[in-house]
C-alpha cells in the first residue's frame, strides 16, 4: 500500500557571513557625530567607567551623574545634559537611609522643584537587589528583561566586583568580553562600570589614576570612555578635595580640579592644566628612567661580552672587529658597545697597545693581564721583522753593485733573477733563524681577527 504523504526537503540556515557589511554602508556613517548623553564625558553606547581608589567618592559622583541624566541637569554645574535619558542603577555598597539623603542633597543643589523630582520616577529607578553575576546566565536573563522592562539607556553598576563573582579577574579573556558583552544586553544600552583601582595606584596624592591602574585584567581594553577620581587632600570638615581624568576614544583628555562639600552639595571646578604638565613630566621621567635602566643592564651586557671576547686570545682585538663581533652576538647597538670599551678602558681592565710591527699606528684592545705578555711577544716580531727587512736591504744593494760593476743595464730577465736571487736569500736568512723563529709567517705580524 502506497503513501501519499509528500515528504518536505529538510531546511539548514546558512551560517552567518563575516563580511555582510559593504565598504559602501560603512561609509554612509563617516561624517556622523557622536550621540552624547553627557557633552564632551559619555557618548552613547560606550562602556564607561568610574575608576578611584576606595572611599574617594565614588559612588557620590555616581548618583550625582544618574540624577543628571535622569534630569536633564549639568553634571557639577559644568557638564550639560542634552535631555533626559533613562537610568537604572544598581547598587550594592550603600543602604537606603543613606542614599535617600544623598539623592535629596543632590536634587535640591540642582534646583529640581518637588514636581521635577516627583517625575524622576520615570527616568531614575535604583534599586536595591541581589547584585547580578555576569558570568550567571539566569541573573543575565533577568537584567535583560528588566532593561527592557524600563527602557534603559544607561546601566550603572556600583560596584562591579560584586558582579563579577566567580571570573578570573586576571584574564583579560575573560574580564573583556562580559564587559564588551553588557552594551548588547539592550537596544542602544550605555553600561558604566563603578569600579577601583589597583592599591599601588591608589597612593598618594599625585593626580588621577591611569585607565590602566584599574584592578584586574580587560578594563583598559573593554573601556571607550572614564572618569578617574583621586583626592588631592585629606577629607576635613566635609569637603571632598578631587583631582577628575576624564577620557575616551571620542573625547579626547581633559583633568578638573574638583571641591565639593558634601552637607550643601556645592560644588567648584576648574579644568586643571597643571595636571596635564605635571603627567607629561611624569611620563617624561618614567621614560627616562626605563630608559636610563636598560643602557645600563646592556652596558653590563656589553662588557661581560667584551671581556669574554678578548679572553679567547692573548693578541690585541680592534676596536671595529670586537664592535661588530658584540653587536652581532648580542643584538647591541654600537654607541652601547663603545660606552663599555670607554669604562673598562677607564676601570684598567683592558689597555689598548700596538698591535702591528709593521705599523705602529695599529692599536687593538687586550687584558690587562695579557698586556706584559704581548709587549714581550710584539718586541721579538718586531725585531725580527725589522732584521729581515734589514736582511732584504743588504741583499738588494749588493746585486745592485754587482750589477753596475759588471757595466750592464739591467734587462727584464736580470730583474726575474734579481726576484729568484732575494727569495734564495729569504731561505739562506731562514736557515739562520731558530725553529719558532721560522714559524713567523708575515700575516703574525697583522693584528689576529682584525676585520
Amino acid at each position: 500500500m502506497s503513501s501519499n504523504t509528500s515528504r518536505q526537503p529538510a531546511t539548514t540556515s546558512s551560517p552567518k557571513s563575516y563580511a555582510e557589511t559593504p565598504l559602501s554602508e560603512i561609509l554612509k556613517h563617516k561624517d556622523e557625530q557622536p550621540e552624547w548623553l553627557v557633552e564632551n564625558l559619555i557618548v552613547c553606547e560606550e562602556v564607561g567607567a568610574i575608576l578611584a581608589p576606595a572611599k574617594t567618592g565614588k559612588t557620590l559622583l555616581a548618583v550625582d551623574l544618574a540624577i543628571s541624566m535622569a534630569s536633564g541637569k549639568p553634571w557639577l554645574a559644568r557638564f550639560q545634559v542634552p535631555k533626559p535619558r533613562r537610568i537604572l542603577y544598581l547598587t550594592g555598597e550603600t543602604n537606603q537611609r543613606r542614599l535617600a539623603s544623598l539623592v535629596g542633597k543632590i536634587c535640591t543643589s540642582k534646583g529640581l522643584s518637588p514636581s521635577e523630582m516627583n517625575s524622576l520616577d520615570e527616568y531614575l529607578k535604583i534599586e536595591f537587589v541581589e547584585f547580578p553575576l555576569l558570568k550567571s546566565p539566569a541573573d543575565i536573563a533577568r537584567l535583560r528583561q528588566t532593561l527592557e522592562r524600563y527602557s534603559t539607556e544607561v546601566l550603572i553598576l556600583d560596584p562591579l566586583y560584586l558582579a563579577i563573582q566567580g571570573v578570573d579577574t586576571a584574564k583579560v579573556q575573560e574580564v573583556g568580553p562580559l564587559l564588551w558583552g553588557l552594551k548588547h544586553l539592550a537596544p542602544k544600552l550605555t553600561p558604566i562600570v563603578v569600579h577601583h583601582v589597583t592599591k599601588s595606584s591608589g597612593r598618594g596624592n599625585e593626580g588621577p589614576t591611569g585607565l590602566y591602574s584599574a584592578a584586574g585584567a580587560g578594563f583598559a581594553e573593554a573601556v571607550g570612555q572614564w572618569i578617574n577620581i583621586s583626592r588631592t587632600g585629606e577629607f576635613r570638615d566635609g569637603v571632598h578635595q578631587l583631582n577628575l581624568s576624564i577620557g575616551g576614544r571620542d573625547q579626547g583628555e581633559a583633568a578638573f580640579k574638583v571641591e565639593l562639600t558634601e552637607s550643601s552639595w556645592e560644588c567648584r571646578i576648574e579644568k586643571n592644566e597643571q595636571y596635564t604638565e605635571d603627567r607629561r613630566l611624569r611620563k617624561k621621567e618614567k621614560r627616562d628612567k626605563s630608559g636610563q635602566e636598560l643602557l645600563k643592564k646592556n652596558l653590563l651586557i656589553a662588557e661581560s661580552e667584551i671581556l669574554a671576547l678578548l679572553r679567547e686570545s692573548n693578541e690585541p682585538r680592534a676596536a671595529g672587529y670586537i664592535e661588530t663581533c658584540v653587536t652581532k652576538r648580542k643584538c647591541l647597538v654600537h654607541n652601547v658597545v663603545r660606552k663599555a670599551l670607554g669604562t673598562l678602558e677607564a676601570e684598567k681592565k683592558i689597555i689598548q697597545v700596538d698591535s702591528d710591527p709593521k705599523d705602529r699606528r695599529k692599536r687593538g684592545f687586550i687584558l690587562s693581564d695579557y698586556a706584559q705578555t704581548w709587549e714581550g711577544q710584539l718586541d721579538k716580531l718586531t725585531k725580527q721583522f725589522e732584521e729581515k727587512k734589514e736582511f732584504e736591504h743588504r741583499a738588494k744593494a749588493e746585486r745592485r753593485r754587482k750589477r753596475q760593476s759588471e757595466g750592464a743595464e739591467p734587462s727584464v730577465n736580470d730583474y726575474e733573477t734579481a726576484q729568484v736571487s732575494i727569495a734564495e736569500d729569504d731561505m739562506t736568512w731562514d736557515e739562520g733563524l731558530s725553529g719558532d723563529e721560522k714559524s713567523c709567517p708575515e700575516e703574525e705580524f697583522a693584528l689576529a681577527g682584525s676585520p
